[in-house]
């Protein structure tokens, strides 16, 4: 799908399981680089449609430099909350992720 903003391509490949966020990989027009957004917008085909409001493109914020680091995070931070949610040990990183990240918020 032409993305709405940028010079590039949405590739929808992951959304939260109420429909409230999806996740795409922004390709750039010739394909050189990509990255990782988000948005409560859903771009598709007109077949797939299924809101009479169109998205606003100025809800497309940036997720990931990569597909493989929103990868590695996505699975990181489920890790974390099964950890906690299972009380149960998380992975050796989690910590570390929590401290360098948590104190941010």
């Amino acid at each position: 799908f032409r993305s709405p903003v940028g010079n590039g391509y949405l590739i929808r490949f992951l959304a939260d399981s109420q429909g409230c966020i999806f996740w795409y990989l922004y390709l750039t027009n010739d394909g050189t680089d990509h990255a990782v957004v988000s948005t409560p917008g859903f771009y598709g085909t007109k077949e797939e449609e299924w809101q009479e409001e169109k998205p606003d493109p100025r809800e497309i914020v940036f997720s990931a430099e990569s597909f493989e680091a929103f990868l590695c995070r996505f699975w990181l931070e489920n890790e974390i909350w099964f950890a906690e949610y299972e009380n149960s040990p998380m992975p050796d990183v989690g910590a570390e992720y929590i401290e360098k990240y948590g104190a941010k918020g």
